[in-house]
């Protein structure tokens, strides 16, 4: 089985940054011209994920070739966080140990669909219409964003089910992203009425809803007390 779940804003206040070709950290926003001033902190560098990042290649691009030299090399020299422990939420961390860091995937709003070891920098995107004019996300109308699709990579060796735990706001970004596995996907909801999410089969979690309900059905799913 392959889990899905969907990122946190809530990061290690340890996690590293990708850098600028003068050493400067970067934070990655949706939208680093929307940043208000009060909210700029003057040692960082502000920068959306598909934006240039002086090196050649887009940030993405950057990130993408950081974590194939890790994995050549061992190397990791701005201390980045694999995306399981970039969250401060233990789940993810709970996650990665009971079913494998290569079984639990990230739906991040600012990378993608990741796996769970990719090593990940500090960023805050969300599409939480809550959040921010600089940090939120219109997956609808910000096309700037090639997101990664490491589920699609392995697709062929996929056999299911995927089970996807997320917030409405994500559900989007994962029907896309899922559609060219071919096999079971599960989209685990608390709401009233069941998603729409094309080529998925929606579960109501009959546990607690309400605000952070994700968490709690994750849990559920690891002690097994999770009925799909």
């Amino acid at each position: 089985m392959i889990v899905v779940i969907s990122c946190a804003g809530s990061k290690a206040p340890n996690a590293g940054r990708l850098l600028t070709p003068d050493g400067r950290p970067v934070q990655f926003v949706a939208h680093p011209d929307l940043m208000e001033e009060s909210r700029i902190e003057p040692n960082l560098v502000y920068a959306s994920p598909d934006a240039q990042s002086g090196f050649g290649a887009t940030w993405r691009e950057r990130l993408a070739e950081y974590n194939e030299e890790h994995r050549r090399t061992g190397g990791n020299p701005s201390d980045l966080l694999p995306a399981f422990q970039l969250y401060k939420n233990r789940i993810y961390r709970d996650l990665a140990g009971k079913f494998g860091p290569e079984n639990v995937f990230i739906l991040s709003a600012g990378w993608g669909l990741i796996r769970s070891d990719f090593l990940t920098p500090q960023y805050d995107i969300t599409f939480s219409g809550l959040a921010p004019d600089a940090e939120r996300r219109d997956y609808g109308r910000d096309a700037g964003f090639r997101d990664f699709n490491a589920l699609a990579e392995i697709r062929e060796a996929v056999e299911g089910p995927v089970l996807c735990i997320a917030g409405k706001d994500y559900l989007p970004i994962f029907g896309n992203l899922s559609e060219p596995i071919d096999c079971e996907k599960l989209v685990i909801f608390a709401t009233n009425d069941p998603p729409d999410v094309p080529g998925c089969r929606p579960v109501r979690y009959t546990g607690k809803g309400g605000t952070n309900w994700q968490y709690r059905c994750a849990r559920d799913l690891i002690d097994g007390k999770l009925e799909v």
